[in-house]
C-alpha cells in the first residue's frame, strides 16, 4: 500500500539479457517453467504476508503440484496466464507479474485490438466509447465478439485480475480507459478483426457489424482528448489543484507522488487552506478517485488541516522473514533493504528505517485550521498509500462524509513499501513482490479484508459524468438548507 521506499529501480534488470527472442508465445520446457515456479513459490513464502491471509495453503499447494505435475511444454504467454490465475486470490494487490518492456512493446502494444471501451453493468457489457465511426454507440449492448460471449470474457479477465483482500468491485477499474481491452488480447482473442454482436438502445433485435481493430497508441491519443477521459482531470491537469466555487472547495490530489518533496505538497496545502479560509468555505470536497499512492506522509500532512486531535496512524511495519533467497534474480540487494536493520520481534521482524513513520504524531495545524464540513471521494482507484489516508481519516474524525465506492486495498493492513522486481531466469516474466507489511491504526470491527467502504455508495453508469461529485454538491445543499 505505501510506497515509502518504493526501490523499484532498473525495473527491467535484466531487459537487454532478453533480446533473442522476445516473443510471449516462445516454449519453454518443464524443467524451464518448474524451474522459474520454484523459484516464484519460494518468493512468496520467504516475503509475502498476505499469501495465506485470504485463502488457505492447501488451495495454494494444490495449484503449484498442479502447475508442476504438468509435462508439456507451454508458452510464456501461457505461463503468464496461470501466475494472474495464482495470484488472483491471494488478495496483495501490490503483487503482480507483467511482462519486460520491449516484450509488451512488441507483443501487444503494437498489436491492433479490440476498437470499443466498454463497461460491465448489472451482467450485460456495454460499449462506453468507440473509437471508429460506426454504427455502435455509447449505451449499445455488446453481446458477443468473433463468437467469444462477452459476459464470459469479462468473467475469465476478473477471475485474473489482482486486488486486495476479498475486495471484488474493485477489479472493475480494468475497465477505465484501454486496461480491459489489452487484456481482452491476450487472454481471450488476438484476431485483428472483430465480428461483433450487439443490441442498439432502446431496441431488442441482435445486430452484426464488423470491426478492424486500433493499435493502443491510435486510441490513447483519441482517448486522451475524450470528454469521458479522467472527466475531473479536466479541472486538474496538475497532481494536485484547488478549486473554490460557490462556497465549495474541491482539493484535488492525483497522486501522493513520491518525487514531489513533502516541502512542494505543503507549500501546496498551506497556500490552499489559506485561501479556503480567506473565502470563508464552509464545504470541503477532497478527490482521491484516482489516487494510485505514493508518499503515506502527504497524505497524513494534509489530515492535519482538519483532523482536530493528535494522531499516530501506522501501528507496525513487519517482515516475514531477515533474508531473501531470491535477491539475487532481483534489482535489489541486501544494501538497499537494509537488512541489517531487521530485528527479529516475535514471529516476525521489524525494521528500524520505519520507526519514523510507526512512532510519527501528526498534530493539527495552528494555522489555517479548517473546520468546516469535509465530504471525501473514493472510489476502485483510490489505493496503495491513498487507502492509508481515507482509513486514517475514517479512524480519526467521525464527522468526514465518505461517497463513491470501495477503495481498491485492504485500509487496515497490506504489504508495501520495499518492493523487488524478481526477474524469472527461463520466462523472462517480471514480479512486483511487497516485502514489507503495513498495519494502519484502524476502528474496531472493520470487515475482514476489505478496502473503505463509503457512507454513500454512487453505483457506475454509461454516462460519464461526475456523479461522485454531482451527489455530494447535492448533500451540501441539504445541509445549507439546515
Amino acid at each position: 500500500m505505501n510506497r515509502i521506499i518504493v526501490l523499484i529501480i532498473g525495473v527491467f534488470f535484466y531487459q537487454n539479457s532478453f533480446s533473442q527472442d522476445n516473443s510471449i508465445y516462445r516454449k519453454l520446457s518443464p524443467a524451464e517453467y518448474r524451474n522459474d515456479l520454484s523459484i516464484l513459490t519460494t518468493s512468496l513464502k520467504e516475503s509475502l504476508m498476505e499469501l495465506y491471509m485470504y485463502q488457505d495453503s492447501v488451495t495454494f499447494e494444490k495449484k503449484i503440484n498442479d502447475l508442476n505435475s504438468r509435462t508439456d511444454s507451454i508458452t510464456i504467454k501461457d505461463f503468464y496466464t496461470e501466475i494472474k490465475k495464482l495470484f488472483a486470490p491471494i488478495g496483495s494487490d501490490h503483487l503482480k507479474v507483467f511482462f519486460q518492456k520491449e516484450v509488451e512493446s512488441d507483443n501487444v502494444k503494437a498489436k491492433p485490438i479490440f476498437p470499443l471501451e466498454v463497461r460491465f453493468l448489472n451482467e450485460k457489457v456495454y460499449c462506453f466509447y468507440n473509437y471508429q465511426d460506426n454504427d455502435i454507440e455509447n449505451g449499445d449492448q455488446i453481446i458477443s465478439v468473433n463468437g467469444n460471449k462477452m459476459t464470459d470474457a469479462v468473467h475469465t479477465i476478473l477471475g485474473l485480475t489482482n486486488s486486495g483482500g476479498f475486495i471484488q468491485d474493485s477489479k472493475n477499474w480494468i475497465f477505465e480507459s484501454l486496461g480491459f481491452l489489452e487484456k481482452y488480447y491476450l487472454f481471450i482473442d488476438t484476431s485483428q478483426t472483430f465480428n461483433v454482436e450487439y443490441i442498439k438502445k432502446g431496441e431488442n433485435n441482435i445486430k452484426t457489424i464488423s470491426l478492424k481493430g486500433k493499435k493502443r497508441e491510435e486510441l490513447e491519443k483519441e482517448s486522451n482528448s475524450s470528454k469521458y477521459y479522467t472527466f475531473h482531470n479536466n479541472n486538474f491537469p496538475n497532481p494536485y489543484g484547488l478549486k473554490i466555487e460557490n462556497g465549495v472547495a474541491i482539493l484535488n490530489i492525483e497522486q501522493f507522488y513520491e518525487n514531489i518533496s513533502e516541502k512542494k505538497f505543503n507549500e501546496f496545502y498551506e497556500k490552499s487552506f489559506k485561501e479556503i479560509e480567506s473565502q470563508h468555505v464552509k464545504y470541503l470536497i477532497i478527490d482521491v478517485r484516482r489516487n494510485m499512492g505514493g508518499w503515506q506522509r502527504h497524505g497524513y500532512n494534509l489530515m492535519e488541516y482538519f483532523i482536530p486531535k493528535e494522531f499516530s496512524p501506522i501501528e507496525s511495519v513487519w517482515f516475514k522473514s531477515n533474508s531473501f533467497s531470491f535477491l539475487k534474480y532481483t534489482n535489489m540487494t541486501k544494501k538497499d533493504l537494509n537488512l541489517n536493520k531487521l530485528e527479529k520481534s516475535g514471529r516476525f521482524y521489524k525494521q528500524k528505517c520505519f520507526n519514523w513513520l510507526t512512532e510519527s504524531t501528526f498534530k493539527p495545524k495552528e494555522k489555517y485550521f479548517y473546520t468546516g464540513k469535509v465530504f471525501v471521494l473514493t472510489n476502485e482507484g483510490t489505493s496503495s498509500a491513498a487507502c492509508f489516508f481515507t482509513n486514517a481519516i475514517n479512524t480519526f474524525n467521525d464527522s468526514v462524509v465518505f461517497v463513491g465506492r470501495e477503495s481498491e486495498a485492504v485500509s487496515a493492513g497490506a504489504s508495501s513499501g520495499f518492493m523487488p522486481i524478481l526477474t524469472l531466469p527461463n520466462s523472462k516474466l517480471n514480479i512486483r513482490l511487497a516485502l514489507a507489511y503495513f498495519i494502519a491504526v484502524s476502528k474496531p470491527n472493520l470487515p475482514y479484508g476489505r478496502g473503505l467502504i463509503p457512507d454513500f455508495i454512487i453505483e457506475k453508469d454509461l454516462s460519464g459524468e461526475d456523479k461522485e461529485t454531482d451527489f455530494t454538491m447535492k448533500l451540501i445543499n441539504q445541509e445549507r438548507k439546515k
